[in-house]
């Protein structure tokens, strides 16, 4: 699956290799710790709609781009730019109730790009 739920968050890397985003267990925080989305069997979800994919320490787009990645990033995508300074970590907002998940669609063929889309970007419709 490419993350083990913990207790702790991860730093999620842009392209640039600055902090773009946080890892909280099964979902994914901006840098003020506001929620953006659940991950949920390699899934990226918000709003009951699949929003990129996780796997392997790598976020992807919906077409198999490299949006960001965790420390733990491993396996097939660009190369990996120098990670910058990590902020503090942000206070983790309160947790949304749970979605009814979507049906799985096919998981997209990884690319070794960059995905011309942020963190962001992939949560907007």
């Amino acid at each position: 699956m490419g993350y083990v739920k913990g207790t702790q968050m991860d730093a999620l890397y842009g392209r640039n290799g600055q902090v773009v985003a946080w890892l909280d267990s099964d979902r994914i925080l901006d840098l003020h710790g506001r929620h953006m989305g659940w991950i949920h069997n390699e899934m990226i979800v918000d709003q009951g709609r699949v929003r990129g994919w996780f796997m392997s320490g790598w976020i992807r787009d919906t077409s198999g781009g490299a949006v960001a990645f965790s420390g733990e990033a491993n396996g097939f995508g660009p190369v990996k730019p120098v990670r910058g300074v990590r902020p503090v970590r942000p206070v983790r907002s309160v947790r949304p109730v749970k979605p009814v998940w979507p049906v799985r669609p096919t998981r997209p063929t990884v690319t070794s790009s960059w995905s011309p889309y942020s963190v962001g970007q992939i949560f907007v419709e």
